[in-house]
């Protein structure tokens, strides 16, 4: 005769589920606070690397010092996507 094991039930979630629903959940805050230091160094290089720029040099790419801030924002994703320059 076999004996049937019966003291899981079906509808509850085991302990390993729910340590890996957790490291799933830490994982992706995780992932996107990375994401966003990326964002935010990438926008400083642009900001530093537009700032070196002369004014002459700006102009000859069509942009302006006060442009620079709309670029840097616009790169980490804060800007609209229905906000356009003039």
């Amino acid at each position: 005769m076999s004996t049937v094991e019966t003291t899981h039930s079906a509808y509850e979630p085991s302990t390993g589920s729910r340590i890996g629903a957790f490291a799933s959940t830490v994982l992706a805050m995780f992932g996107a606070r990375l994401a966003a230091l990326v964002a935010a160094r990438s926008a400083r290089r642009t900001a530093r690397l537009l700032d070196n720029l002369s004014d002459s040099q700006l102009k000859d790419i069509g942009l302006s010092r006060s442009d620079i801030w709309w670029i840097v924002r616009s790169e980490r994703g804060q800007a609209g996507s229905s906000v356009e320059r003039s």
